[in-house]
């Protein structure tokens, strides 16, 4: 009887390490779940930080190469005509002394070193083909 209570117990152990196999699988399992699922939202937010950060930068360059061409003219004298590509996905708004492109939740400005702006200026997102002019210091921007 000692012999057969020695399998049963020896028995018994072998299922109570696969019950702990087990139950420590399922820990494991779930620390890993968890530590994925934190990486992937920590992923997913850097993600959509570098999406808005590129935006910003894409704008923010838009932005001072249109202020540089109406610059150039403003600097270089009356008479002076420059034509312009203007590409933006935004809204590009002169006023005052700056360009603005703007979108939802953002924008991004650049400055004018004139605000004698012949009249206020705003064109929707897309491309547009542009005539920069200078009448007697004041600046004129025309879509042609």
């Amino acid at each position: 009887m000692g012999h057969r209570f020695g399998q049963w117990h020896s028995g018994h152990r072998l299922r109570a390490a696969r019950g702990q196999l087990t139950i420590d699988f399922i820990i494991v399992m779930t620390l890993l779940f968890t530590l994925l699922s934190l990486s992937a939202g920590i992923w997913i937010q850097r993600t959509g930080d570098l999406s808005l950060m590129q935006r910003n930068l894409d704008a923010s360059d838009t932005a001072m190469s249109f202020a540089r061409a109406i610059n150039g003219v403003a600097a270089a004298g009356d008479g002076t005509v420059y034509s312009y590509e203007l590409r933006s996905p935004h809204h590009v708004i002169i006023e005052g002394r700056f360009v603005r492109i703007s979108w939802d939740g953002g924008g991004v400005a650049a400055p004018l070193i004139t605000d004698r702006i012949d009249s206020q200026f705003s064109l929707e997102p897309g491309a547009h083909d542009l005539q920069i002019s200078n009448l007697n210091g004041l600046i004129q921007v025309l879509e042609t």
